[in-house]
């Protein structure tokens, strides 16, 4: 696995669906968000160029519960409206104690992610908690 990049992308989605989209699969099945995710989409070239993976970190409620790795993020027109289409593969719970949403800095403002914050998509500087060591597993139900 390639070291994280260092911003990632916080998403509001349900583990049920990021599951389901899982599935045993190496990647993902694409998700559809109904916001184009332009600085998202450029990010992850960005990561990419620079030798590195582009995080993902869902939480539907206050607590984060899962992060995976980016593997597509294309912003489309669909019916004169842009949608993002977004696949992530290496799908694990968040490590360690039980995170919450004001555990992540936004970019933009350099201030926490308020806990009752509900948009889907924002981007974060990635947290020191994602970075495991080499020798540690993670997965889905622990």
């Amino acid at each position: 696995m390639n070291p994280l990049f260092k911003t990632a992308i916080y998403v509001n989605r349900a583990s049920a669906t990021l599951k389901k989209a899982i599935q045993g699969k190496e990647i993902s099945d694409p998700l559809i968000e109904n916001r184009p995710w332009t600085r998202g989409e450029s990010l992850l070239a960005e990561a990419r160029d620079s030798g590195c993976d582009l995080a993902l970190i869902f939480a539907q409620y206050e607590t984060l519960e899962y992060w995976a790795i980016a593997r597509e993020i294309v912003v489309l027109e669909d019916n004169a409206k842009k949608v993002t289409r977004y696949c992530f593969s290496n799908l694990n719970r968040i490590p360690g104690i039980r995170r919450q949403r004001n555990d992540l800095t936004v970019i933009s403002t350099g201030s926490r992610l308020p806990n009752d914050f509900i948009r889907s998509y924002v981007l974060v500087k990635t947290p020191d908690f994602l970075r495991r060591k080499p020798d540690e597993k993670q997965n889905l139900d622990s």
